[in-house]
């Protein structure tokens, strides 16, 4: 499966993640089997963030609960790290609980349960030091986040970078991240596709 990012970057399907042109929130999406399907793609200056703001927005359709896995039915969405602990930065959930963590000690949690088969758009975002987590244009939750937001490994979608946990089954669509700029709080959740501007740095349409 060749998925192309608009701005730029390379992203590898590994493991049975493929296009599906028909089921996506926006024409097509990407599709994960919840066994170790993902999208990688390398590290790039592009990752390197820093303590700037930002902003990483994407819809996904949770379809149902993976069984395998360290951890079954923990789903990573988007993020630098080991399922097993060693990670970088990451956003993902677990056990009815959001998450997104920079260094594995400095987490912004709230509740949330999915409902599955249902679409809907994450945000997670930094303004002045303080990250935010909406679904559906809902804040969830926020915190005090002020540790560089930095790659080492691959980021990887819908798993793991080792194909170990986090297993996604289901799918995402319209995947972007946001350098120096973070999305209006206000905002409700996009009525059409993303458009690449000059705070873009990765956006992924699964056409």
């Amino acid at each position: 499966t060749n998925v192309v990012d608009a701005a730029g970057n390379t992203v590898e399907a590994l493991a049975g993640a493929e296009i599906d042109a028909a089921t996506g929130r926006f024409g097509g999406s990407i599709a994960f089997n919840g066994t170790g399907s993902r999208l990688s793609t390398p590290v790039s200056p592009r990752w390197q963030i820093g303590p700037e703001d930002f902003s990483i927005d994407f819809w996904c359709r949770i379809d149902a609960y993976s069984t395998t896995g360290i951890q079954p039915g923990g789903i990573l969405f988007i993020g630098d790290l080991e399922w097993s602990g060693a990670f970088n930065w990451g956003a993902w959930w677990y056990g009815d609980q959001l998450y997104f963590s920079i260094l594995g000690s400095s987490n912004v949690s709230a509740p949330w349960t999915p409902v599955l088969g249902e679409w809907n758009h994450f945000t997670f975002a930094r303004r002045g030091g303080w990250t935010m987590m909406w679904v559906n244009g809902v804040l969830l939750g926020s915190g005090q986040q002020t540790s560089a937001l930095t790659t080492t490994g691959p980021v990887t979608l819908g798993a793991d970078k080792h194909g170990t946990g986090g297993f996604l089954n289901g799918r995402l669509d319209e995947v972007r991240v946001l350098s120096g700029r973070t999305l209006a709080s206000t905002a409700p959740p996009p009525g059409d596709a993303f458009a690449l501007d000059a705070d873009t740095l990765v956006l992924m349409h699964m056409d």
